[in-house]
């Protein structure tokens, strides 16, 4: 009997460093940890590593089998790998936290539809990663992973057609054989908040000692990357823009509804309202008619969720902040917005052809066929998003006229940090008075 090294010198040509290298995968696998790539430092290593010591073992046989039992078994120090720290029986996978994670935020934040779209959201960002490296141990889901993934979303195309029901590596390659468009820094950003997010809770729960999003610093860096002047992309309208769109079909010929698509005076109020108020386009959407009200001063003004009631259980806000009272522009009311408002019943939607979608939002499908509108009617082409584009215009318009900030800012719903401005409620009459200032829509 000989040993590997002495089978080698006497001219055995089996390839051991093959049989150490299936070893090392065989390993690797057991741990759910990918072999390193062909031709990196770490693989050598690891080749090299497994190929000396199956090398000592052979060694070793060959003694005992001549006898020598005095020969001692070099026992490799076991240190446990990242993904063995804290694992338990059955070590909870990427899928399993984020399950956890989406009970937990249900419970923190209340079921509603604003914690729905976002644990959705989550979901498609974890379901991505799954189909790029498997349903991993969360101890497995190392920095260096953590930044695979990184590199794998600046692969992946935008929302093209026909790609509904692909995996990531299939959208991958029908980016790179088509030239798609590729994520957005932003977007990418924003995915890896999500992943950090659900990892974060892992750490909560004990199953892992770090978040590796945090620790490796790639959350900061995509951040940086997305809010870079080379990458940040205008939000809000032009006038040029807003010129266009308010000079559109929409606008100029009066009950228009395009073909299939009839959402009735949503068409005119909505985009509107939104470029008066700053308003969300859910906000607006979700209007009853008896949200149109009247002070005691005599300003009409809307009520966006003000002071919740029973039958309000299907609308939501974004979070508390956002629940308020918006006056109404006069050039909404010389337009004849309180004149419709006349014709509907006091129990019923602002615009009754606006319909939940599954999800139970009302603005989802006209905020597709306004987005469409703009887009194939108007012909507009802007960085601007369709619907909140408006939102970030009176932001932006609000500041040119000299709006102060606590005041468009109770008119948005944005909650600002000072905690003395937590104390009392901005003045309705303050907020109309300051409107007054806003800029109007360039209708024809």
């Amino acid at each position: 009997m000989l040993s590997i090294q002495q089978g080698i010198e006497e001219g055995d040509e089996t390839d051991w460093r093959a049989e150490a290298r299936a070893n090392a995968r065989r390993s690797l696998k057991a741990e759910n940890i990918p072999m390193p790539p062909k031709g990196s430092k770490t693989r050598d290593d690891l080749e090299l590593a497994f190929y000396t010591h199956l090398l000592k073992l052979s060694n070793l046989a060959k003694k005992r089998a001549d006898g020598d039992w005095l020969a001692k078994v070099e026992v490799l120090r076991h240190e446990p790998l990242a993904a063995q720290q804290n694992a338990t029986h059955e070590t909870p996978t990427l899928l399993k936290a984020f399950e956890a994670y989406a009970k937990s935020k249900i419970l923190d934040d209340g079921d509603t539809r604003s914690t729905k779209k976002t644990i959705e959201e989550f979901r498609s960002t974890i379901k991505r990663f799954i189909e790029l490296f498997g349903d991993l141990p969360t101890p497995a889901i190392s920095r260096g992973k953590v930044q695979e993934y990184r590199a794998k979303l600046a692969l992946l195309p935008v929302k093209t057609k026909g790609a509904g029901d692909m995996t990531a590596p299939e959208l991958i390659a029908k980016a790179e054989a088509e030239n798609l468009q590729r994520l957005a820094p932003a977007t990418i950003r924003n995915r890896l908040r999500a992943l950090s997010a659900v990892l974060g809770y892992a750490v909560r729960l004990g199953w892992i000692t770090e978040n590796p999003v945090e620790a490796s610093g790639i959350a900061k860096a995509a951040s940086k990357s997305a809010g870079s002047k080379g990458s940040r992309r205008r939000k809000d309208y032009t006038q040029a823009e807003l010129k266009t769109i308010f000079h559109s079909t929409a606008f100029t010929q009066e009950g228009w509804n395009p073909p299939r698509r009839n959402f009735g005076k949503a068409w005119y109020w909505a985009p509107l309202l939104m470029y008066y108020t700053g308003a969300r386009r859910e906000e607006i959407a979700q209007l009853a008619a008896k949200d149109v009200l009247r002070s005691e001063e005599g300003i009409p003004y809307l009520s966006i969720l003000a002071e919740p009631e029973s039958g309000d259980a299907g609308r939501t806000v974004k979070s508390e902040s956002s629940r308020r009272l918006v006056p109404i522009h006069d050039h909404l009311i010389k337009l004849g917005l309180l004149d419709y408002v006349e014709t509907l019943p006091l129990d019923g939607q602002l615009f009754p052809l606006l319909k939940a979608n599954p999800a139970g939002f009302y603005g989802a499908n006209w905020g597709k066929a306004w987005a469409e509108y703009l887009r194939n009617i108007v012909g507009l082409q802007s960085p601007a998003s369709p619907s909140h584009g408006f939102r970030h215009t009176f932001k932006t318009l609000s500041r040119q006229v000299g709006i102060p900030e606590e005041v468009h800012d109770a008119l948005t719903g944005h909650s600002n940090g000072s905690v003395g401005r937590d104390y009392g409620n901005m003045p309705l009459i303050r907020m109309a008075e300051e409107l007054k200032k806003f800029p109007l829509a360039p209708l024809s």
